[in-house]
């Protein structure tokens, strides 16, 4: 019976999504809320901070740890692990900052029961088990995780049992002995503690084989739990995908998801959450958050305020170039090793001394969550820091992933005043909304686009946006411009820098001189939509020196490079304010 209900539940969705997206229409959930401050539960400073090398921690022993640093941080963050590179500088200004607070940091527990046994009275001795991660079939980590944020009980995995028993601890159950599917499992878990967690307003989406990232989600008391798509698994989406939406009705109509989509097709997953009013902040690899939640000024400046800006060069085409996909917060906080702006973009061009112009895309949330790791990119001139000549944007979305033409007008109006408030934080004031136009039939050709823009354009913070628009490759817009209502310009990227098998292979020096040559060739008439180029540069398939290459092959005397946020002033200041699509 619940399998016939979970496709009928299912196939409904999939007749009214398109309704709701459209009419704006709010869906079911709890509250509506949009102060950014009531987002998060507040993670307090521990008195003395533990760290311990991941290098000295199993893999088992690790993922268990994970569980001590989120449970312990509902109270205070007390557990830091370090690893090689940017975790380990952040600890340092971790400790210059809160050394003059008389916080201690205390290294000299090297062993992982060590460490359960000093904290052992915080949570109770108590300890639930869950199977392995290896098994992509089995989602008891996602429930052990939750019955973390709810009790304060931390998980350990099945291959520790016996030892924590030795060590004294006790079980109080083992999750492998709940019964059902992929789906059954964590619904039955989910049924049992949706009442007693603290928080509706963000949920974990980790998948059953992702340990980090989940200590942040059990401060918070999130519900945490997986599901699967079409693209990925047939076998689990039917049942995954009612159950997802069961969840969606229960939290708060603008609640936030930390981890990342359950398949590989990442816009059906955005847009089922954007017709849901949920956004998703990527997350798929970020260890110790609850540490990097504490400290950092209240606002931030960007550096680049002091330097000199452009102003409209008659005769030339203006270009901005931009780096999309910042929003993974694994990126920023230096764990995961994956291919990412900050290791294979921001590095090579500080140590390359350019003096070209070029805007980062980061989520605003960056500075809420982690104000520590905001404020060393913007204060720490190094190899990952801001140099003079570069910007940072808002990532897609808003303050997280969610195709923004889709979404409950109600619940837009609560994420675009979040976006709002946490922009402001960062000191950024242009932002890159995404959308995927042959999923957004007639939004972007009348109220589908105007709401949106509207929406956001009201705060003073925001001048206005880069709108990434599929297919292909964020630039299925072709440079057209829309207005707010009060003057605020939305530019569709025009150009990518995404090599055209998504891979670097085909990113040859021949396709990048084509695209300068049609650069070069493109009007420079300034007082015209045609006389600008938003170009999106693709992080997975772009390496910075194939940048460095195209910029090479533009002609000065033709083409002018300024900052994403230059770019929308100088429209807003000198093109008419009216609908254009560039001619050329």
């Amino acid at each position: 019976m619940q399998r016939i209900f979970a496709i009928v539940l299912t196939f409904v969705t999939m007749l009214t999504n398109g309704l709701f997206g459209f009419f704006g229409l709010v869906r079911p959930g709890s509250t509506v809320n949009g102060e950014l401050d009531l987002l998060f539960r507040p993670v307090a400073a521990a008195g003395t901070v533990y760290v311990i090398d991941r290098a000295q921690l199993s893999a088992e022993e690790y993922e268990a740890t994970v569980f001590l640093q989120g449970v312990t941080a509902q109270k205070e963050a007390a557990i830091y692990v370090t690893e090689a590179g940017l975790r380990n500088t952040f600890l340092e200004n971790y400790q210059l900052q809160y050394n003059s607070q008389n916080v201690q940091f205390d290294s000299s527990i090297t062993e992982f029961w060590a460490l359960v046994e000093h904290f052992k009275e915080a949570f109770g001795g108590k300890f639930v088990t869950y199977g392995s991660t290896a098994d992509a079939n089995d989602p008891t980590i996602c429930m052990a995780a939750t019955i973390a944020g709810a009790d304060g009980i931390p998980g350990i995995p099945a291959s520790l049992r016996e030892a924590a028993l030795a060590h004294g601890l006790t079980e109080v159950r083992d999750l492998r002995e709940v019964t059902g599917s992929f789906a059954e499992k964590q619904r039955k878990i989910f049924l049992e503690y949706k009442d007693k967690l603290a928080n509706k307003r963000v949920l974990g989406h980790y998948s059953n084989q992702s340990v980090q990232g989940r200590d942040f989600c059990i401060a918070q008391g999130a519900f945490q739990f997986y599901t699967h798509d079409l693209g990925s698994d047939t076998l689990h989406f039917v049942e995954d995908r009612a159950f997802r939406h069961e969840v969606f009705a229960w939290a708060d109509s603008s609640a936030l998801m930390i981890g990342f989509w359950g398949t590989d097709d990442e816009g059906a997953f955005i847009k089922d959450i954007s017709h849901y009013g949920k956004t998703i902040l990527p997350a798929r690899t970020p260890n110790g958050s609850t540490q990097f939640a504490l400290g950092g000024p209240a606002t931030l400046t960007q550096p680049t305020r002091a330097a000199e800006k452009s102003t409209t060069a008659e005769g030339k085409h203006t270009i901005a170039l931009y780096l999309t996909d910042g929003d993974n917060l694994a990126w920023v906080e230096g764990s995961g090793g994956v291919c990412a702006p900050y290791n294979t973009m921001l590095g090579p061009r500080r140590a390359s001394g350019d003096t070209f112009k070029m805007s980062f895309s980061v989520s605003p949330l960056l500075h809420t969550m982690m104000p520590m790791v905001s404020a060393y990119y913007y204060d720490n001139n190094d190899n990952y820091g801001m140099g003079l000549y570069d910007e940072y944007i808002g990532s897609v979305g808003g303050n997280s992933n969610m195709y923004t033409t889709q979404f409950p007008a109600q619940t837009l109006k609560d994420v675009a005043k979040q976006t709002a408030q946490a922009m402001e934080r960062m000191d950024l004031h242009v932002f890159t909304p995404m959308d995927q136009l042959l999923a957004t039939p007639l939004m972007f050709f009348g109220v589908g686009t105007q709401r949106v823009i509207n929406e956001f354009s009201q705060y003073e913070t925001i001048r206005g946006g880069l709108w990434q628009l599929d297919p292909p490759h964020y630039n299925g817009g072709g440079g057209t411009v829309y207005w707010s209502s009060n003057g605020k310009p939305w530019i569709t990227v025009r150009t990518s820098l995404w090599a055209p098998d998504d891979s670097h292979d085909t990113c040859t020096p021949e396709w990048l001189e084509s695209l300068a040559e049609e650069i070069n060739n493109r009007s420079r008439d300034t007082h015209k939509i045609d006389g600008y180029t938003v170009i999106a540069i693709h992080p997975w398939s772009i390496y910075y020196e194939d940048v460095q290459y195209f910029v090479r092959q533009l002609d000065p005397e033709k083409v002018q490079i300024v900052s994403a946020e230059e770019l929308v002033d100088l429209v807003a200041e000198n093109v008419p304010h009216r609908f254009a699509v560039p001619l050329g």
